[in-house]
């Protein structure tokens, strides 16, 4: 029990800087800071069929969901195709055409784009926006926990010694 604490205090610090610097090296990475935030119109979405290869040479299959969207910067009509700034492809088919349910053509969706060279957009995926914010939340709450239980077995432990030093 001694150990539990302060191990859970580290272990919370340590997510928590993990979940910024995952922040804001994504933002960093698609130089984000200086995107700006649009809206588009979805006008195909399909799975397509990736072959890969593993460590040890043999072939599998990825699926990939892959959204088309029409958005207009300055009077200028693009096209753009990124999902995410993150890997999309799964093994499973099913869970790629799940994905792709949620989002049908004529649909209007987030992007962001590059504001000097507007052609470079990815869409912005909510899901992955909520379980970071989720996981930041959950990180932030376990180091409060660990932080109170130290300092809540210090005040019982501080207390115990008072009460020992006045029976003696």
């Amino acid at each position: 029990m001694r150990i539990l604490f302060p191990v859970l205090i580290i272990l919370s610090f340590l997510l928590l800087i993990f979940n910024l610097f995952f922040i804001v090296h994504d933002e960093e990475n698609c130089g984000c800071f200086e995107w700006k935030d649009g809206n588009a119109v979805i006008i195909n979405n399909y799975v397509s069929i990736q072959l890969m290869v593993d460590d040890t040479g043999n072939n599998y299959i990825m699926y990939k969901p892959n959204i088309e969207y029409e958005y207009i910067v300055n009077s200028v009509k693009y096209e753009g195709k990124n999902i995410s700034q993150y890997k999309t492809l799964n093994k499973e088919k099913y869970i790629v055409e799940e994905y792709l349910e949620n989002y049908y053509i004529g649909e209007i969706i987030n992007i962001k784009y590059d504001k000097d060279y507007p052609e470079y957009s990815y869409m912005i995926n909510e899901d992955e926006s909520k379980y970071r914010l989720l996981l930041f939340i959950i990180s932030i709450l376990l180091c409060l926990i660990g932080t109170s239980g130290l300092i809540i077995r210090k005040n019982i432990i501080k207390t115990r010694n008072n009460k020992i030093r006045h029976c003696t």
